[in-house]
């Protein structure tokens, strides 16, 4: 009864420690050059449609205007 005590104990220790150690290392979701091409595309959208900065900055302006009140 006791090796098969320690055996669980063992067992368990040694898949939570691999799934932590899995969670701490992260994959990155994107390769580099995909994330070179988001960035590329989000520039092109951006200068297609100043309205969305336009509309960025004033959302942003009366925020700090709030937080001085």
């Amino acid at each position: 009864m006791k090796l098969s005590t320690l055996t669980s104990f063992i067992v368990t220790t040694y898949i939570c420690f691999n799934s932590v150690a899995q969670a701490s290392a992260p994959q990155p979701v994107f390769t580099p050059a995909q994330e070179a091409r988001i960035g590329e595309i989000a520039a092109e959208y951006l200068v297609s449609h100043p309205e969305v900065l336009v509309a960025v900055s004033q959302g942003s302006s009366q925020k700090t205007e709030n937080k001085a009140r």
